[in-house]
């Protein structure tokens, strides 16, 4: 016997039965024992997509949902979807129902995911430590 992997295909019969007096013919590949070496690898192909995504270590973007779920938000303090702004890691959101003070600024970690940082009106990027490029603005602070 040779030691490579031998594959054999076997038709089966055209009327789906056996002949007479004679065991069933398998279908498909039948493999033979190797003596050396590994298996190779018989799967068709690697999925071409995973079956699930790793959201970005940014966070952005994010849903106005994402951040009505941070810790620390104040009961009934809803950000309201159409008013949530995100720029590499850093995320503003807005309850246009309250008369507080404005918006809430939010920070994302890698591992942690969103807190709240701070709340404001506004907030200046020089304070967050955020250098304004002209084309690349944050949106965030000014």
């Amino acid at each position: 016997m040779p030691a490579a992997l031998v594959a054999v295909t076997v038709a089966g019969c055209t009327t789906g039965q056996p002949a007479s007096g004679s065991s069933p013919a398998p279908s498909g590949t039948v493999a033979a024992p190797t003596t050396g070496g590994p298996a190779p690898d018989t799967s068709t192909s690697p999925p071409s997509t995973p079956a699930t995504t790793a959201p970005p270590t940014t966070g952005c973007p994010v849903t106005a949902a994402t951040l009505n779920r941070v810790p620390g938000l104040p009961k009934g303090y809803r950000i309201t979807p159409d008013r949530v702004q995100c720029w590499k890691g850093w995320a503003t959101g807005w309850d246009t129902h309250q008369q507080s003070d404005g918006a809430y600024l939010f920070r994302h970690h890698p591992t942690h995911g969103w807190r709240i940082h701070s709340q404001g009106s506004s907030f200046s990027c020089t304070d967050l430590g955020i250098t304004i490029d002209p084309n690349d603005p944050p949106g965030i602070c000014s």
